[in-house]
């Protein structure tokens, strides 16, 4: 059976590592993408048992299953929704929603009413995502939702910047504008927790920890931008795959689809069953916060090229390429060096955000 290994000992590790860093705030810990791809239970009770006891998701029903799990009464929705049937699983849960727009805030009175409950929410303010949230040059028309009697009591605002690991004045110039903003809101008598960064912000702006920070990738050791000092986080886990045969291949033979690989001497190849479904060799939208991102990006069709592909794993604790095409659900090995038998394991990067059609293990 194919896995995702967790390895436990590092993702504390890298808990405890960002947790001593960040002292002097409330971090909450975001679990949304199912958990970033470690499983949303299981890496929301290590963070539990690391002292975190504050979470974020995006979806209704994740916000409902970590309510199920007895995972408190502070799990922020990070997005705002209108839509009658999160709203009421959002408020059933009892969770932090999120309000962006006058037209939300009408709809969360309403599910409130319709619930017999009353709700808490965060008001998001836009500063350069343009996905959602008010504006924060007519924070006029916020003021009245304040002072708004109702079921709904407004316990936070907070704000997102879309390139937290870009040029800094970029963030520093959003910031203060968010903090404007915040004052205005104070002025008018209102109190509460206010937050604005993210893993990258939080790890390369420590002014802008305010009352909260949103952990989520930082904990999977990602953590970029230019000058991003070494803190000893580190992936957190693997892929796991057994192999199903060993094939021997002459000399000037072509393997896999399109034949792009050719053996240059009679080689033993091992086959993985498991491919691109289960995540090995694939990427989502590169992270490019950075000038390095950037040059990394540019560079890494090159790097495949130079070295036919660039994709390795390891079997019995040597590395091994991978060689010819990784198709949908097989993956083909040069073992040719490497004493191994079918069954052996064979390790190979991959993020779990792209896993699929593996089981998930905590060791």
């Amino acid at each position: 059976m194919n896995r995702f290994i967790v390895e436990r000992s590092v993702l504390e590790n890298n808990i405890r590592i960002l947790l001593n860093e960040i002292t002097s705030c409330k971090v909450r810990g975001v679990v949304k993408g199912n958990g970033y791809g470690l499983g949303m239970i299981p890496f929301a009770e290590t963070l539990k048992n690391k002292g975190l006891d504050s979470f974020a998701v995006t979806m209704a029903e994740d916000a409902s299953e970590l309510a199920d799990h007895g995972f408190g009464r502070d799990i922020l929705m990070l997005r705002s929704t209108d839509d009658p049937e999160e709203l009421d699983t959002l408020i059933g849960a009892d969770a932090v929603l999120t309000v962006g727009s006058a037209r939300t805030w009408s709809a969360v009175t309403e599910a409130c009413r319709r619930n017999g409950k009353n709700a808490r929410v965060h008001l998001y303010f836009d500063c350069g995502m343009c996905r959602e949230g008010f504006d924060m040059e007519d924070v006029a028309h916020v003021l009245p939702i304040l002072k708004d009697n109702g079921p709904v009591t407004v316990s936070g605002v907070y704000t997102h910047f879309p390139r937290a690991g870009g040029p800094a004045d970029h963030t520093k110039t959003r910031f203060d504008r968010f903090m404007k903003t915040v004052d205005l809101l104070k002025a008018s008598g209102w109190n509460g927790e206010v937050h604005c960064a993210n893993s990258i912000a939080a790890m390369r702006f420590p002014d802008m920890r305010l009352d909260s920070v949103r952990i989520g990738s930082a904990f999977l050791g990602r953590v970029s931008y230019d000058g991003a000092p070494d803190r000893g986080l580190r992936p957190v886990g693997f892929l796991e795959c057994g192999i199903s045969d060993i094939r021997t291949v002459r000399k000037g033979e072509s393997i896999g689809y399109g034949g792009i690989w050719t053996a240059g001497r009679e080689s033993r190849i091992a086959v993985l069953d498991a491919g691109y479904f289960e995540g090995i060799n694939t990427e989502i939208g590169r992270e490019m916060f950075s000038a390095s991102d950037h040059i990394r990006a540019a560079l890494s069709p090159i790097k495949r090229m130079i070295r036919g592909g660039g994709l390795y794993a390891t079997v019995n604790g040597k590395r091994v390429p991978v060689v010819g095409r990784v198709a949908m659900q097989q993956t083909m090995l040069d073992v040719t060096d490497v004493p191994c038998s079918v069954h052996d394991r064979a390790v190979l990067p991959c993020n779990p955000l792209l896993v699929r059609n593996v089981k998930i293990e905590y060791r």
